[in-house]
């Protein structure tokens, strides 16, 4: 995997991004059917994915706060999943 330099500013945006989109996340499921629900989960699914992805091709230099981004994102996840 090709490394990408990223920086602070940037980790600092993208959980800040995270953590507003997850509560909008959790407000649209309120009004949902299952299958619409399953779909949007995994559309969230693949969002936090790109975040990962991002975080792991930043490198060891980021890699304490890339590990509790994704620890983060990983429980927000699980979280809208029980919905």
């Amino acid at each position: 995997m090709d490394r990408i330099k990223v920086v602070p500013e940037a980790l600092k945006n993208a959980a800040a991004g995270l953590a507003k989109n997850s509560r909008e996340w959790l407000s649209e499921t309120e009004s949902m059917e299952n299958g619409e629900c399953r779909k949007f989960l995994e559309e969230c699914g693949n969002i936090i994915a790109g975040y990962a992805e991002l975080l792991e091709k930043a490198g060891a230099e980021y890699e304490d706060a890339g590990s509790k981004f994704v620890s983060g994102a990983g429980d927000i996840y699980d979280e809208i999943r029980k919905i």
